[in-house]
């Protein structure tokens, strides 16, 4: 160890005096100290030394500037030079020379050149999270920094560092991908004795030699008749990642090293955290430090394992003893057991290990026989992934009952009980699985032919060959459907998976960029994933169950195998014909189930980012009557229109005169002036009165043409949807979470949660006059350069162009060219329209004034486009492709995302006395969630079974029952409610509300869980069905249902008074209306809705396609008074 005191500085290099500049604005510094230390001074900004041991931790030979425990996120660096110094205190007394160490601060102009690194992923351990990133191959990097957030992107509080000095160990990966493979069988020559070389060399194109790898021979034996020669050529490419393994209460002095946060160790384990990697970089040359802005988002939280699982009842050393003792005092009542004795030590300590062993050994054996029980040992949170046998109480034990000295050894045991069982059904392990994905083909120019992407087209990143699954056509008939505006390419997406198998093939976004379609780039925009080294145990589990039965690929076993090999599903339920949860194959027409159809629902998600852009459509109305409002002076005009609503208002009055378009008075013959026009509300406008005006009376007809918004909606591009991050305006900006809202309309049994869903987001108009709302108001462009080629179309660059306004001249500016609208009758170009996706643009014309191959300038107006970023469930539609890829011909099989069903619980928990509550209440909440991980699609939660894993606590004395709560928490769709009303005392008939045709019922069965007038919250589909046929759900009046048959109220938890049904107002419950001679004891009823808050304890039983998690868990603690 140096004699002096040293600092490490940002390349690694450890020396006594140093300066670097960095962009790093909190940092540790570290270095090391002589063997004889007692004490370490630090001097901080040129401040006197100090041994303050908030400002420095020193343990051994090493130290740490500041102390982590007290400044979490490191020593503040300020503009300008921080200097640092370090002295050690020796034995004697006497203090080292000082190391010094100077941070130059310079702003983050340049951040953005630095990438972060790519590929992380997140794996749950026992009472922690690994954070690991794909290295990055750039050599200027030193190191990685782990940060973590309690909410996604940072939320108000931002990311906290989690690593006290940057990550610079990593462990290599090899990926190998075949390239090249040549078989060649060739008779053997007649020679004794026979040789056969192989050289294979490394050479130019022009065939100069750069290297012989390989120059070797072998002898054939004489009676060998044809040599057969093999010769493989794969890339092999060799990927670091480094990892960070982050428990929430750890330390500065645990393993690793970790900054300790309070806001994480106070997080419940239940709670997802939200992690970030950036990459440092340092500039030998220039001495300076960077760190890249942060990676991809991650999120997890630590697995909750339970040390003990049910199986055999276990029993304890203590009570084989005590057992072994009773039996020998019955027959000898005078020996002597006590612990020294010749019978304890010779006899009963060694039978009682042996036999406390053995009975482990058993009870192993017992869980071996079954998936069930031996996945309960291997991954008890349900996970997917094996627990390390070092975070699990029960493989320990396994290991030390099979005296392995290593615990790891123990897996191999598990593994191989896996392969036996899963052997019974002719299924056996896979050595890996390929990573899926999906690539978007681009080009920014303009296609002159339709360009196909074959199936099986190669594309690579970062040394990773991946084949598109699916063969696409980008059609010249169809361009403007491939044009994004944003981008201002044409572009179409295909879905890929690796050639290779192995975490490798687990590529980064963007990092696919190598096209083998000629004229086409290649981009992930999101990174491929399921890529793994061998099948896990939870894996092969999976497909063995479903092996037997699974043959053809139509059948529902077919469908579950089919499913089980899709990277990220968890678990798989299969919906036919005839399951009450069948609901797609129902004509309404026939009112009767059609079959034909069959829905795979699936737990397992993998959320992407998305954007799209798009503008609101827009559409022209011509010669449409305008009636004079209030004083005439004021020109204040309303239009007659039942088409202009406050959704969808006028946009912009149409003021072309040279095409007879604007606002005309018919009676006078006038046109007024549109300059300047306001637009008061959604149909009234009124003129600039600075501006000379003809005169205008009451009674004289005006007439004017406008465009007029269509609509106030976004359909996805993607489905289904599960959040929208953002809406954001080019002229409005971000807005306000009040202005749009992600509807959900469909129902989840029909064409809900898959990739037909339909969701869609509405923009909401806001009478608050702070909130910005899109203001609907064009934008001008002004000679935008475009190259017109044949008879192509060429897209503008903008969404929602008033085609009306589009102006085309030289690219000098000098000529003018004829529109679709030149009175001349012999235009220059043509105008196609857009939608709300897809550009308007123009294209040439047999007779054009405009050459081939001609730049021109456009000018245009358009309106507001948006982006909406939102968040879609990957597994569902790399799902539906497998399905489509397996599923017979005439099959109509939808792949659906599971409901998620959270359960709020609030309990009492008496503890024992002098128990840690905070360790209880740790393993209270890991068995309550080990306790739901072992719950399959469709399996209820009861009461009975939670308070079980409560009481079984170590540590509890008891629990207060019942339970305070224990109930579905609010917000979340109910799907399928079974109403009974098959006798006619299970309705009431409302006499005061029915008539002389129909009559309205009250259905006398509360629903399951409360809800709020209609159903709940109008976003998510709500519906009431009657034998399966939908009723024509109303929000209000429910006092009107008997104008018609045929119609439905949902009774919220508000309640509702039913006249001549008692004095207390009815709650969560459903009215409907029959025709007259009709009743609810004919048919079957059931709903749709969304929970409100609840109260008290229930079990809660969810349908086969809900998987229940744990919602919000409250627990109040008290201690038993008995000794």
């Amino acid at each position: 160890m140096s004699s002096n005191v040293q600092f490490f500085g940002p390349d690694g290099v450890l020396r006594v005096s140093s300066a670097f500049s960095t962009t790093v604005t909190t940092r540790f510094f570290t270095g090391v100290l002589p063997d004889d230390t007692v004490d370490v001074e630090v001097s901080v900004y040129g401040q006197p030394f100090t041994s303050d041991p908030t400002l420095v931790a020193f343990a051994g030979t090493g130290f740490t500037v500041p102390n982590p425990s007290a400044f979490p996120n490191g020593l503040d660096l300020f503009s300008g030079d921080n200097t640092i110094q370090v002295r050690a205190v020796g034995l004697t007394g006497a203090r080292s020379p000082a190391a010094t160490i100077v941070a130059r601060l310079l702003p983050p102009d340049e951040v953005d050149l630095f990438l972060p690194p790519s590929g992380v992923t997140i794996e749950r351990l026992d009472g922690s999270v690994r954070v690991t990133a794909q290295g990055l191959s750039d050599a200027r990097v030193t190191g990685y920094n782990f940060y973590a957030a309690t909410d996604a992107g940072g939320g108000i509080n931002g990311y906290s560092l989690l690593n006290v000095s940057p990550v610079k160990v990593g462990e290599p990966t090899q990926g190998v991908t075949d390239l090249y493979t040549l078989t060649s069988d060739n008779p053997a020559q007649t020679a004794t004795p026979l040789f056969y070389k192989v050289r294979i060399d490394q050479e130019t194109s022009g065939e100069d030699v750069l290297s012989t790898d390989v120059d070797s021979r072998v002898e054939i034996p004489s009676t060998v008749e044809t040599v057969r020669s093999t010769v493989v050529v794969s890339s092999v490419v060799t990927t670091t990642y480094y990892s960070f393994q982050h428990a929430r209460n750890a330390t500065p002095q645990s393993t690793p090293p970790t900054i300790f946060s309070g806001r994480f160790a106070s997080t419940p384990a239940t709670d997802l955290l939200y992690y970030v990697v950036t990459a440092i970089y340092f500039d030998p040359i220039l001495q300076v430090e960077y760190e890249s802005y942060y990676s991809t988002e991650v999120v997890g939280a630590p697995a909750q394992v339970r040390q003990q699982i049910n199986g055999i009842t276990a029993v304890s050393r203590q009570q084989i003893l005590e057992q072994a003792i009773a039996t020998l005092y019955r027959q000898s009542p005078d020996i002597a057991v006590q612990p020294g004795s010749v019978v304890r030590d010779i006899f009963l300590d060694p039978f009682t290990t042996e036999a406390e062993r053995l009975r482990l050994l058993l009870d192993y054996v017992y869980r071996a026989s079954s998936f069930d029980t031996l996945l309960l040992v291997d991954d008890p949170s349900g996970s997917g992934v094996s627990i390390p046998p070092a975070s699990s109480g029960y493989k320990t034990a396994l290991a030390a009952a099979l005296f392995y000295s290593n615990v790891a050894d123990v897996q191999n045991v598990i593994d191989g009980s896996f392969d036996k069982l899963a052997a019974n059904f002719a299924v056996f392990r896979e050595s890996g699985k390929n990573s899926v994905g999906e690539v978007r083909f681009y080009t920014s120019g303009t296609p002159t032919q339709s360009i196909i992407i074959p199936l099986g087209t190669v594309v690579t990143g970062g040394g990773i060959q991946f084949r598109t699954t699916r063969s696409a056509t980008l059609s010249v008939s169809q361009l403007a459907s491939y044009w994004n505006p944003s981008t201002r390419q044409y572009s179409i997406t295909v879905p890929i998976r690796s050639v290779a198998v192995g975490r490798a093939t687990n590529v980064g976004a963007r990092q696919i960029n190598a096209s083998g379609v000629y004229g086409m780039s290649v981009i992930n925009d999101a990174a491929t994933f399921g890529g793994t080294e061998e099948e896990t145990n939870a894996q092969l589990a999976a497909r063995a169950r479903t092996a037997l039965s699974s043959v053809d690929s139509g059948t529902s076993q077919g469908y579950l195998q089919t499913a089980a090999g899709v990277p990220g599903t968890v678990q798989n339920m299969v919906v036919r014909a005839g399951n009450p949860l069948m609901q797609r194959d129902y004509d309404t027409e026939l009112r009767r189930h059609m079959g034909g159809k069959v829905d795979v629902w699936s737990r397992g998600s993998r959320s992407v980012d998305v954007t799209d852009t798009f503008a609101f459509t827009y559409e022209r109305r011509n010669d449409v009557q305008f009636v004079v409002v209030g004083n005439v002076l004021d020109y204040v005009f309303r239009a007659v229109s039942d088409e202009v609503t406050p959704a969808n208002p006028i946009a912009s009055m149409l003021d072309y005169p040279a095409l007879g378009l604007g606002l005309k008075n018919v009676t006078t013959g006038v046109v007024y002036d549109l300059t300047n026009v306001t637009y008061i509300n959604y149909n009234t406008i009124q003129l600039d009165v600075t501006l000379s005006q003809p005169p205008v009376t009451l009674t004289d007809i005006i007439l004017g043409d406008f465009r007029f918004r269509l609509g106030d909606r976004h359909l996805f591009s993607r489905q289904p949807v599960n959040s929208v991050s953002g809406v954001t305006g080019e002229v409005t900006g971000a807005l306000d979470l009040s202005l749009y809202t992600l509807i959900h309309p469909n129902s989840p049994l029909g064409l809900g949660c898959s990739t037909q869903a339909g969701d869609y987001l509405q923009i909401n108009q806001s009478s608050d006059p702070t909130v910005v709302s899109p203001s609907g108001n064009l934008i001008t462009v002004t000679d935008e350069l475009h190259l017109l080629t044949g008879f192509y179309p060429e897209f503008l660059y903008n969404l929602g162009a008033d085609t009306l306004s589009i102006v085309v001249t030289n690219q000098l500016g000098t000529v003018t060219y004829k529109g679709p609208f030149d009175p001349s009758g012999s235009p220059d170009y043509t105008v196609i329209e857009g939608t709300a996706t897809e550009a308007a643009g123009i294209k040439r014309t047999t007779t054009s004034a405009i050459a081939d191959g001609e730049t021109v300038l456009i000018s245009y107006v358009y309106y507001e486009n948006f982006t909406v970023t939102y968040q879609t469930n990957l597994v569902t539609s790399v799902l539906q492709q497998a399905l489509d890829d397996m599923a017979h011909a005439t099959a109509n099989v939808l792949a659906k995302q599971a409901v998620l069903t959270p359960v709020d619980i609030t309990a009492t928990v008496v503890l024992k006395k002098g128990v840690d509550r905070t360790n209880t209440d740790i393993a209270l909440r890991n068995n309550l969630q080990y306790l739901v991980g072992t719950l399959k699609l469709g399996d209820p939660m009861r009461r009975s079974d939670v308070l079980a894993e409560m009481d079984n606590t170590a540590g509890v004395s008891y629990v207060v029952v019942p339970l305070t709560k224990m109930v579905r928490a609010p917000g979340y769709q109910i799907v399928r409610n079974d109403i009974t009303a098959s006798s006619f005392g299970d309705a009431f008939r409302v006499n005061a509300w029915s008539n002389t045709h129909s009559a309205v019922w009250l259905l006398l069965q509360e629903l399951d869980a409360p809800t709020s007038t209609g159903g709940g919250n109008t976003s998510m589909f709500r519906g009431v069905y009657q034998d399966d046929n939908e009723l024509s759900l109303q929000l209000t009046a429910p006092q009107n249902l008997g104008m018609v048959p045929g119609q439905a109220y949902i009774i919220g938890s508000d309640g509702l008074s039913i006249p001549g049904y008692g004095t207390a107002p009815v709650k969560n419950r459903v009215l409907v209306s029959l025709p007259i001679g009709d009743a609810p004891s004919n048919h079957s009823y059931w709903c749709t809705y969304i929970s409100s808050p609840d109260t008290g304890d229930h079990d809660i039983d969810p349908n086969s396609m809900e998987y229940l998690v744990l919602g919000d868990v409250s627990i109040t603690y008290t201690e038993d008074g008995a000794s």
